[in-house]
């Protein structure tokens, strides 16, 4: 999958600020498919709802703590689905514990990206992630 302005992103964070840091430099960035959501039970709506339309999600940027669903979970959901096993998935997330990259890693995160976030890692860990 190349990297392009036509990539197809969700943003999932509770944080209306996070959301609109992340979306500020993507769209900076020359991207035009962004979609957000501030849950991971809406965010796994709108992957099935953008898979029905036959335009799928093809790129998943996370926080690892929300309400109801937290992207740990929404992870494990991606991960364990037939559908969307094989989208890119990087946590952005303030927890930088060893536990926490861990539980992750055994999930099969394609990357972890500690808060405040810097545009080059977030850029190259998009690339690494989509090429992979």
């Amino acid at each position: 999958m190349a990297l392009s302005a036509n990539l197809k992103i969700l943003i999932v964070d509770d944080s209306e600020i996070s959301i609109g840091i992340v979306k500020g430099v993507l769209k900076r960035k020359g991207f035009k498919q962004i979609l957000t959501s501030y849950n991971g039970d809406e965010a796994k709506q709108i992957l099935q709802a953008e898979y029905d339309t036959g335009n799928p999600v093809e790129l998943i940027l996370s926080d690892w703590e929300m309400p109801r669903l937290k992207g740990i979970d929404l992870l494990n959901f991606v991960r364990q689905s037939n559908i969307f096993a094989h989208i890119p998935f990087i946590m952005i997330t303030v927890n930088n514990d060893i536990e926490h990259v861990a539980e992750a890693i055994s999930l099969g995160i394609s990357s972890y990206i500690v808060k405040p976030i810097n545009v080059e890692v977030l850029m190259r860990k998009i690339s690494d992630s989509i090429k992979s």
